[in-house]
């Protein structure tokens, strides 16, 4: 009986023993799946959720609780985001192959409060020692943010083609306006033509020096010397207004030029001119027929020599909750035609040249204020004067 007593102590430790390796497995497997980065959700084999991690509750919007016992299509609801179809059930799937599986590409999951959300996914089958098929484990993660970085590139890439393709053109129509010109210059001489055709002539020579200043400034927006170089601001500016200048006149925008500046800005006239472009057509876009453009241009920063460039209007402004956003990528209130990167790159420039761009809306006006450095003695000669 002694032997017997001491056999059976012997085993009901080395059980306590395994038992707890058991549970320590057990609970250190569900530390790791909890801590992991991505959403997991594991089911068994009729597909009712058994687990899921603490990103995936933050995804579905169900906690561990209420997405227990669940079919998984209640906690998981995927969909094709163009189609509005259901997409395939990944459990139902691997069970069927007995392999892993990957969701199908444009997949959204409707959250609980209705809302979705952009994921990626796998499905992969558990099997227990002897090789059964036990359960599911999904593994997916929110890529909204992927999308936009992929659709921003798409646009990127179309913008890019449309600058050879208008550079392109530019350069090919050169050369034809060119002789048209000169041959309106000889017609120009002829003394049997008349009056009107002499005024006739000159309009025409208008429109086609247009046609040409047009063509010279997509050439200079595509092709840009990168070394740094002194870059005149005032010139930049009217370039710009008369690259747009039919968009001006069609909505019949006045615009104020206050160009107070005699400081030197030394860097690349391409990326100021980006920059600049983009905050005047921002302005021309937010404007009513009848509104107020305004370019101050001026060496005024609080005393300290710089080149401050000033993009005011008297348009819709800007939402005050929205003014700390317009900077960040993919922001935008263009829906339609807005990529949201227009302002966070005009920033990324001027920064880039070791300057600054403020934002502020007030009194009715919207102001971009562009701040750029100095040229050393420039700035020694407005300190000392």
């Amino acid at each position: 009986m002694l032997v017997f007593g001491g056999l059976l102590t012997r085993e009901m430790r080395k059980s306590d023993a395994a038992a707890a390796a058991v549970l320590e497995q057990k609970e250190w497997l569900d530390t790791t799946l909890r801590s992991i980065g991505d959403a997991v959700l594991a089911t068994d084999t009729s597909g009712r959720v058994v687990f899921l991690n603490e990103v995936a509750a933050t995804l579905t919007g169900y906690t561990s609780d209420e997405a227990r016992d669940r079919p998984l299509g209640q906690v998981f609801a995927i969909f094709n985001e163009v189609t509005r179809r259901p997409a395939e059930d990944p459990v139902a799937k691997v069970v069927r192959t007995g392999a892993a599986v990957g969701l199908a590409n444009h997949t959204v999951l409707r959250r609980a409060d209705g809302t979705e959300v952009a994921i990626d996914d796998s499905a992969a089958p558990i099997r227990n020692a002897q090789g059964a098929l036990i359960g599911v484990v999904l593994v997916f993660r929110d890529v909204t943010r992927q999308r936009e970085v992929d659709a921003a590139l798409r646009n990127a890439e179309k913008l890019a083609t449309a600058g050879r393709f208008a550079a392109t053109i530019a350069h090919e129509i050169n050369n034809p306006l060119e002789a048209i010109m000169n041959l309106l210059f000889l017609l120009d001489r002829d003394s049997g033509l008349s009056a009107e055709g002499r005024g006739y002539l000159s309009l025409a020579e208008q429109e086609l020096s247009r046609v040409a200043a047009v063509a010279r400034q997509t050439l200079a927006f595509y092709k840009d010397n990168t070394s740094p170089a002194p870059v005149n601001i005032p010139n930049l500016l009217d370039e710009i207004l008369a690259f747009y200048g039919r968009r001006i006149e069609a909505r019949k925008i006045h615009v104020i030029r206050n160009y107070r500046n005699h400081s030197q800005f030394v860097g690349s006239a391409g990326e100021i001119r980006q920059v600049l472009s983009n905050l005047i057509l921002n302005s021309i876009d937010a404007l009513p027929p009848d509104g107020v453009l305004t370019l101050n241009l001026s060496d005024d920063n609080g005393g300290r020599p710089a080149v401050r460039v000033e993009v005011e209007d008297n348009g819709s402004g800007i939402q005050p909750d929205h003014l700390g956003k317009i900077f960040e990528p993919f922001f935008t209130t263009k829906k339609d035609v807005g990529t949201g990167l227009g302002l966070w790159s005009a920033k990324n420039l001027v920064e880039k040249h070791e300057g600054q761009l403020l934002a502020e809306c007030s009194g009715g006006k919207t102001r971009l204020t562009v701040l750029l450095p100095v040229l050393r003695e420039a700035a020694d000669h407005a300190e000392a004067g």
